[in-house]
């Protein structure tokens, strides 16, 4: 039979594509939309968001300045008469961007309830950011760009007509519920320089809200030329008809390229340092929708999980959609990135998939539920679901695929007759021409039966591949069509000269009748040969090269210290004086305008006043005639009424000022006022920013703060006034003292910012101090101690004594980015003697910092069971308990005799990256464990082994293949380019790390040296510790992962060295 040249379709197959496309695929190309002529011109001239009103307009405020905000509220009032309309901008240059992101403006929306712009209703109103005068060229991208907010989260578009363009949309989505609208030259997820994505707090895991959508009853919706770059959920979902996304780019950076990323992390959504998290492609949830010429490349979400499956290029849920000329998984520049997923999915029937190009296409993040080899791959470049009535005939057509899992897969609903049925085979090739006949009979597994693969009349689609081991279709060749009885001829189809070198062909057809695939109709198109086929016959092609390894270490930056910030230093506008330690009421409104003026009045007070009369500082002068002033200790105390809900008003409005250490006369040392209440938890609420607590002593009941920007510091909570007894309610020490400092968690967009600095907290059953807000400090704290830092018990009475119960100690959940302790001396917390008493042998003794469920902490120089005093008193739970992520736990002392130093519970989702540096750990139960769901990988991974101990010269290389119990397999510990850190040990057959004697890095083979200071005595040893530089090393573990103390070595007469191994626990 004649061939056909390169997309050329034979009569029949002609028919039935024109026969689809009549039933809603669009055949030409989407007309560009002319401009309107408008009625109406609303003019935005400020990127202030000046309120959340939603009757105010420019019109009807001509005085002040026209917002985004009101010029929406405007457009939406319009009559008929009075469209369409334009809103145009004019924003003053001393508003624009500066640096990177010079030549453009950004409105940043409010914050609050309702901050939502108002929907855009009523049709034809066009918001084009072209208007703008000045700033950068519109081929460098918009000038106007619009900022969501934690309330603010999307636009909504409920009239037919309307136009966006030239607009950038950061952390902010945008939905219409109309037809016929258009979104042209507009950013979406991108930071105003289009080089970088826009993450809040900088954090790929969190919502980027990158995304637009339509509505079901949506006609004819157009995206052009737009850029969808990080969007965690879909790029574009058309939910309606007829829509259209063209000449767009998906994943990328505004000039579509992608940044070049390490062969070791590419596509793992949880390696999180140097990586490109484009998001997601788009979804078609409606029919006849066309999408042509736009670039996907980079597409990736972050997340916890390395299994987490990665998004989709384009995935087709409905009938009669048209996908052509799109290119997948190649970026701008030519540079073959991948996809990370699959490039299309497909369900239903009549959708058309014509010249596509596909590169790098599949899920490979070793989920053992994904099957990536074999006959039947369920992750490729096209991949086909669906089953009975829910899945038809579907043409694919000149798609090019290379290095993807399988150029097309199917899933398992898939039937069997399709998924197995055997496209054209070779059987000749005779210099440039090729011939060949139906697929040979297809064997599914059982219980499914074999059959034929007969193919008459088929299209043939011929493609060149190499033998690389991929079952690639590089080139089409063109078609041909085979005759009744399945028989084809392709004259002069192959290049001048034949076949190259290391090149064969691979074969795909379409059927041209009903039930040639039994239960499909003609137009229904093949998966792609398996076999590559050559001169001689079936080409043996190689399995598919290992994917490479890293060369070089990664670079990245684990967290480091912040400086703490001073607490401010106000002009106080307003001084309210309490000289009183009386409370003779807890009346809401009641101020010190009526003497006396009581603490609980004065916060009445300050609460209230505007913000011209900030910052507000609460003094204490009272007198020592005061009947609460205790002469001896030098200390005044106010007992809070007796009444049930005694709570303080809570501190709001911001930048008030408690001050006890303002009390004229009494101690030099510790706080001279204290607040003592027995009935609520919380009697003190901070709910403002920029307020300082400070001096008080608070017996009782706790504080909570739920802001950021507050200094809690010099306090004590839960100590009597001499310091050295902890104070007990009633004096029971058999129930919670109520001693504890809890701060809530940080809004999304607040900043938090907190600091808790010197504050002595003793007794407390819950949490000393938890920690919720993000960016907080927690330095230089007594956490179970008497006022000097000291318990008055020592050894196994810590735990066991009824005369000092030090209570627990300092949770860090839930914000991110807090730091507890600092490089200096200055900054030190000390976690004393912790204990909790109980009649349940079983409880669980208080830990000493527990850090759970965020991370990119820093717990650094901590004293953990050590006293002020140097006494190694210890503590009675764990030392550390680590639950959070991309963490730095770093020059603490840890003693934990009844437990282990340091804990590391989750698996990969909740506890990746977490460095453990320079920590000294003593005279503990154990030192560094994993939890029982803590994959094998980490667990039973080997830090470097010692080889040579000579005088101060010390080599080693990886450690040993780790041995996890129960005949589970070894554990690879191979650690190329791994950190090595070298600590002095005793002999006495504890798990020790006495003293930090320094790092190395290991080579690209995982062997390393060492000088020591001095030579080893006979009563010393040396321990190891890794820590990862590259993503995988440890499998599925970050870079800054590290892993147990290793074995004890020693110097040797014979071996070079001698072992003592440590217990381990899961």
């Amino acid at each position: 039979m004649r061939h056909r040249q390169p997309f050329a379709l034979p009569l029949a197959l002609s028919l039935i594509i024109a026969l689809v496309t009549l039933a809603g695929i669009p055949a030409m190309p989407t007309a560009v939309a002319t401009e309107p002529t408008y009625v109406t011109t609303i003019t935005v001239n400020t990127t202030a968001d000046l309120d959340l009103d939603g009757s105010r307009t420019c019109a009807n405020r001509p005085d002040e300045p026209c917002t985004l905000r009101r010029a929406i509220v405007q457009a939406r009032g319009l009559t008929a008469s009075q469209r369409p309309a334009l809103i145009r901008f004019d924003l003053p240059a001393d508003q624009a961007n500066t640096g990177d992101a010079a030549g453009t403006w950004t409105i940043v929306l409010n914050e609050g309830v309702g901050a939502n712009l108002r929907d855009l209703a009523g049709g034809q109103v066009t918001i084009d950011g072209r208007t703008q005068p000045g700033g950068r060229a519109a081929a460098d991208g918009p000038k106007v760009f619009i900022h969501g907010s934690t309330q603010a989260d999307r636009l909504v578009i409920n009239g037919n007509g309307n136009r966006l363009i030239g607009l950038g949309f950061i952390y902010y989505n945008v939905l219409f519920n109309a037809s016929n609208n258009l979104v042209q030259d507009v950013w979406s997820g991108l930071q105003e320089s289009g080089q970088a994505i826009f993450f809040l707090r900088d954090d790929p895991s969190v919502d980027s809200r990158a995304s637009f959508g339509d509505a079901t009853a949506s006609v004819g919706n157009v995206f052009r030329n737009v850029v969808v770059t990080g969007s965690r959920t879909v790029a574009i979902t058309m939910r309606g008809k007829d829509g259209t996304i063209e000449d767009s780019l998906f994943g990328t950076r505004a000039d579509g390229t992608v940044p070049t990323i390490a062969a070791d992390r590419k596509c793992r959504p949880n390696a999180r340092y140097n990586n490109w998290f484009g998001g997601a492609g788009v979804s078609l949830m409606g029919t006849g929708h066309t999408v042509r010429n736009n670039r996907f490349a980079g597409l990736l979400w972050a997340s916890k999980d390395p299994l987490n499956t990665p998004p989709v290029a384009i995935d087709i849920n409905t009938a009669n959609n048209l996908v052509e000329n799109n290119i997948i998984g190649i970026d701008s520049a030519g540079q073959k990135v991948g996809i990370c997923s699959d490039a299309i999915r497909l369900t239903s029937s009549g959708n058309q998939l014509l010249n596509n190009t596909i590169y790098g296409a599949g899920v490979r993040n070793d989920d053992p539920n994904k099957t990536t080899e074999g006959e039947q791959p369920q992750t490729g470049a096209i991949g086909i679901s669906g089953g009975g009535v829910s899945l038809g005939a579907n043409l694919m057509r000149g798609n090019l695929t290379e290095d993807s899992i399988a150029p097309v897969f199917f899933f398992p609903s898939v039937s069997v007759r399709y998924s197995y049925f055997n496209p054209a085979k070779v059987t000749a090739i005779s210099g440039r021409t090729v011939s060949g006949t139906s697929g040979d009979r297809a064997n599914p597994p059982a219980p499914h039966q074999p059959f034929d693969c007969d193919c008459p009349n088929c299209e043939i689609e011929l493609f060149l591949d190499d033998d690389d081991g991929n079952i690639e279709t590089l080139t089409s060749l063109g078609t041909v069509t085979a005759d009744a009885q399945g028989n084809w001829t392709a004259e002069n189809i192959l290049p001048a000269g034949g076949l190259g070198a290391n090149q064969g062909i691979r074969t795909q057809i379409t059927t041209a009748a009903n039930g040639t695939i039994q239960g499909f109709n003609a137009g229904t198109t093949s998966r792609v040969s398996r076999e590559l086929y050559g001169p001689s016959g079936v080409i043996n092609v190689p399995a598919p090269p290992a994917p490479p390894r890293a060369t070089a270490p990664t670079e990245y930056a684990t967290v480091a210290p912040r400086a703490v910030p001073d607490a401010p230093e106000y002009s106080f506008q307003t001084t309210i004086t309490v000289n009183s330690t009386s409370d003779p009421d807890t009346d809401q409104s009641t101020t010190c305008a009526t003497q006396p003026c009581t603490l609980r009045r004065a916060i009445v007070q300050a609460r209230a006043l505007p913000a011209e009369q900030r910052p507000v500082l609460i003094e204490f002068d009272i007198p020592t005639s005061d009947a609460r002033h205790n002469a001896t200790l030098g200390v005044w105390r106010i007992d809070l009424n007796s009444a049930t809900s005694n709570p303080f008003r809570r501190l709001e409005g911001g930048q008030i000022v408690i001050d006890g250490t303002t009390q004229p006369g009494g101690r030099a040392d510790g706080p001279k006022i204290f607040v003592r209440g027995t009935n609520n938890q919380h009697i003190m609420i901070v709910d403002s920013r920029d307020n300082i607590i400070r001096g008080l002593g608070l017996q009782g009941f706790g504080l909570q703060v739920n802001f950021g920007g507050n200094f809690i510091e010099e306090n004590w909570l839960g100590l009597n006034e001499d310091g050295q007894s902890i104070y007990y309610i009633n004096g029971n020490n058999a129930i919670d003292n109520k001693a504890t400092i809890q701060d809530a968690e940080t809004p999304p967009a607040q900043e938090g910012g907190n600091v808790y600095r010197n504050n002595v907290v003793a007794g407390s059953r819950v949490s000393a101090m938890t920690i919720r807000s993000d960016d907080s400090w927690v330095v230089g704290n007594y956490i179970g101690t008497r006022a000097d830092g000291t318990i008055p018990t020592s050894g196994a009475e810590v735990c066991t004594s009824m005369d000092w119960i030090s209570g627990d100690g300092i949770s860090v959940i839930g914000g991110k980015g807090t730091q507890v302790g600092g490089p200096s001396a200055a900054e030190r917390n000390y976690l004393v003697g912790l204990s909790i008493r109980s009649n349940d042998p079983e409880v669980t003794q208080p830990i000493g910092i527990q850090v759970g469920s965020v991370g990119n902490y820093l717990i650094q120089n901590n004293y953990i069971g050590r006293d002020t005093a140097g006494n190694n008193v210890g503590v009675c739970g764990e030392g550390i308990r680590m639950s959070g992520d991309f963490t730095v736990v770093q020059d603490n002392y840890i003693v934990a005799r009844q437990n282990a130093a340091l804990n590391h519970l989750p698996n990969v989702v909740g506890a990746n990256a977490n460095t453990y540096r320079s920590n000294r750990i003593v005279a503990s139960q154990q030192a560094i464990i994993f939890g029982p769901i803590v994959p094998d990988d980490l667990a039973f991974f080997n830090p470097g082994k010692v080889t040579v101990i000579d005088g101060t010269r010390v080599r080693g290389t990886s450690g040993d293949p780790g041995q996890p119990p129960g005949g589970r397999p070894p554990i690879d510990s191979s650690c190329p380019f791994c950190t090595i850190e070298i600590f002095l040990d005793n002999r006495d057959n504890r798990v020790e790390t006495l003293q930090s004697l320094g790092t190395t890095q290991a080579d690209r083979n995982g062997n390393w040296a060492f000088t020591l200071p001095a030579a080893l005595t006979d009563q010393q040893g040396l321990r190891t510790v890794s820590t990862a530089n590259n993503y995988g090393v440890i499998n599925q573990y970050e870079a800054g992962t590290s892993t147990k103390v290793s074995e004890l070595y020693i110097p040797g007469e014979e071996e070079g060295f001698a072992v003592f191994l440590p217990l381990v626990r899961r």
